[in-house]
C-alpha cells in the first residue's frame, strides 16, 4: 500500500483565481457562449454542470477572467460562501471570489473535492478578515493535504462518489414524492373520494357535485364551519405562577413538558427532551394533552402539528406556552381526519386568512377558533386518512434511507480520508489511472 503524506496543494496543481469582465461594457454580458460562474453556485452544488451566466469571447480576453478546465476543482474565497468547494463538469471561467485547483497527475480531483470538504473548518481557521470572512490564492496554494497515491486516492473518491449517488437518488426521490404529496392533498381535500374511493371528478367537470364554501368549491356532502361551531375544545397550556422554571426541568421524569424542537413539520420528535416531577405536574391547571389530541405551534415557528397517537411512548405530556392543543368532541369528526386536513391543507388556509404581516408571527386562540374545517362522511374520513398515511410513509422511509447514508458518508469520510481505513488497490485500479480513467 502507499504512503500517506501531507502535501501542500502549491506542490501538486497549479492554482488560479478568476475576475469579472467590466459590468460597463454591455457586449461582454450580452449573447455570450463562455460559461462563467460565482461563489454562489458553490453553495448550490458540489458539481458545477450547468452555469447561470454566459460572457462573450471579448470579455474573457479583456479581463483577468480565465477558462478553468474539466476537472478543476474551485474552492471560493470570500462571503457566506468561503471554504465551499466543487468540481467542474464543464469548462468554465469565473470571477476573483474563485480559486481553482487545476488537475494534475498527481492527484485525484474527486478525492481533493471530499478533503476539502472535509476540511473546510480547518480553512475557515485561517479568514483573513473580520466582518467579511475571506481566505485567499496563497491561502488555497499552502494548505495541507494529507494524501496517498493517486491510485488509492481515485479508490476512496469512487467509494464516496457511489455514497454520494444514492444520497442524490434519495433526495430526487424525496422532492418528487413531496411534489406528489402536495397535487395529492389538494385534490384530496378539495374534491375528496367518491363511493368507489376515488377522487371524485373535478368542479368544472362536475360543478352538480360541489357548493361554494368559505373555503371555495368543496363536496356538497361535505359540511363547513369554524372550528368555534363545532364539539372541538381549543386549549391553551397553564401560564400561571406553577409554570416550570428552567431549573425545575430534568432529563427525566414524571411528564414530559413539550418544547419547540418536540413538535415539529413531521410531527412529534422527541429529542431534547425535558421533564418535569410528579409533584409539579399536580400543581399544573390546563395543558396537559390526552390521546388524539392534535397539537399546534402557535409562537416563533408556527403552524407545526403533531397528533398524539396511540404510538407516542409518553403517557404524560404537557404543552409550553407556545402550543394550543385541539381536542376533538365533533360527532362524526375523526381525530386524525382532523390532524391531516389541518396538516395537510386547511392550517395554511386558516393562517394565510389571519396573519399579520409581523416578523414573529404568532396565532392567538380566537384566530384559530375561527378557521374553518371540513366534515365528509367518517367512511370518506376513513379513505382519506389512509391516503395521508401512505404518502407519509413513503416520505419517511425515502428520508430515513437518506439520514443513513448522510450518517454513512460522514463515517467513510472521517475514516478513508485519514488514512484510518485503508482501501485495497488491485491492479486494474492503477491501469485505470493510468489510462486517465480515474
Amino acid at each position: 500500500m502507499s504512503e500517506w503524506r501531507i502535501r501542500k496543494i502549491k506542490d501538486f496543481a497549479f492554482t488560479a483565481s478568476g475576475g469579472t469582465p467590466s459590468t460597463a461594457v454591455q457586449e461582454y454580458w450580452v449573447n455570450g457562449k463562455v460559461p462563467w460562474i460565482n461563489s454562489g453556485e458553490l453553495s448550490k452544488n458540489s458539481y458545477i454542470r450547468k452555469p447561470t451566466v454566459y460572457i462573450s469571447d471579448s470579455a474573457l480576453k479583456n479581463s483577468s477572467a480565465k477558462l478553468m478546465p474539466i476537472g478543476t476543482v474551485v474552492i471560493a474565497l470570500t462571503g457566506a460562501t468561503t471554504g465551499m468547494s466543487a468540481l467542474l463538469e464543464i469548462e468554465t471561467s469565473g470571477n476573483q471570489s474563485i480559486t481553482g485547483i487545476f488537475p494534475s497527475k498527481e492527484h485525484d480531483p474527486r478525492f481533493l473535492l471530499y478533503v476539502l470538504k472535509k476540511d473546510k473548518n480547518k480553512i475557515l481557521n485561517y479568514n483573513v478578515g473580520s466582518a467579511q470572512p475571506h481566505i485567499n490564492k496563497a491561502i488555497v496554494d499552502s494548505f495541507e493535504v494529507l494524501m496517498p497515491d493517486v491510485p488509492e486516492q481515485s479508490k476512496i473518491a469512487r467509494i464516496l462518489s457511489t455514497v454520494d449517488a444514492v444520497i442524490e437518488n434519495t433526495e430526487a426521490a424525496i422532492a418528487k414524492y413531496k411534489a406528489i404529496k402536495q397535487g395529492m392533498m389538494h385534490n384530496l381535500f378539495t374534491r375528496g373520494l367518491d363511493a368507489n374511493g376515488k377522487l371524485r371528478p373535478r368542479y368544472k367537470a362536475a360543478p352538480h357535485l360541489y357548493k361554494q364554501t368559505e373555503l371555495g368549491w368543496v363536496p356538497k356532502e361535505w359540511e363547513v364551519n369554524k372550528i368555534s361551531d363545532t364539539g372541538i375544545q381549543v386549549i391553551d397550556g397553564d401560564r400561571g405562577v406553577n409554570y416550570p422554571h428552567e431549573n425545575e426541568f430534568e432529563e427525566q421524569g414524571f411528564c414530559l413538558f413539550l418544547n419547540a424542537n418536540n413538535v415539529t413539520q413531521n410531527g412529534f420528535v422527541f429529542q431534547n427532551n425535558q421533564f418535569i416531577n410528579q409533584a409539579k405536574d399536580s400543581l399544573m391547571g390546563t395543558g396537559k394533552i390526552e390521546r388524539y389530541d392534535t397539537v399546534i405551534t402557535t409562537r416563533g415557528t408556527v403552524g407545526n402539528i403533531a397528533y398524539y397517537s396511540d404510538n407516542v411512548p409518553y403517557e404524560h405530556i404537557r404543552i409550553n406556552s407556545g402550543m394550543l392543543i385541539l381536542r376533538n368532541a365533533e360527532q362524526g369528526l375523526l381525530p386524525e381526519f382532523l390532524y391531516y386536513s389541518l396538516k395537510n391543507y386547511l392550517f395554511e388556509i386558516g393562517f394565510r386568512r389571519v396573519v399579520s404581516g409581523s416578523a414573529q408571527p404568532q396565532l392567538p386562540m380566537k384566530d384559530l377558533k375561527s378557521f374553518y374545517i371540513v366534515k365528509p362522511d367518517p367512511k370518506e374520513q376513513q379513505g382519506m386518512i389512509k391516503i395521508c398515511l401512505s404518502i407519509e410513509q413513503t416520505l419517511s422511509r425515502e428520508e430515513g434511507i437518506f439520514r443513513k447514508y448522510k450518517f454513512l458518508k460522514q463515517g467513510f469520510m472521517s475514516d478513508l480520508l485519514t488514512g484510518r481505513v485503508r482501501v485495497r488497490v488491485e491492479e486494474s485500479d492503477v491501469m485505470e489511472v493510468g489510462n486517465g480513467k480515474n
